[in-house]
């Protein structure tokens, strides 16, 4: 399942977005979804605040596991049918 998923990720973001150079690897789709789902439990007023360094508002497993810089884009271009 994760191979499909990552095949048509990578496909629709050369394909329809344009941009043949991004790629996810497994490892990357791994942790992508696992804070995917985490970020469901764990409600924060905003996004950004997962990678917050604040006391009231940090998840240090976040940071630990991606930085923002890669789960936005992959966030951005997340796509699973390819129809």
């Amino acid at each position: 399942m994760m191979s499909l998923l990552m095949e048509q990720n990578n496909l629709y973001t050369a394909r329809d977005k344009n941009t043949p150079i991004f790629e996810v690897d497994f490892k990357e789709m791994k942790k992508f979804l696992g804070l995917l789902l985490i970020s469901g439990y764990h409600h924060l007023p905003a996004e950004k605040y997962f990678w917050s360094t604040a006391e009231d508002t940090q998840a240090p497993i976040f940071s630990a596991t991606m930085s923002r810089e890669s789960f936005c884009p992959i966030k951005r271009v997340l796509h699973i049918a390819d129809i």
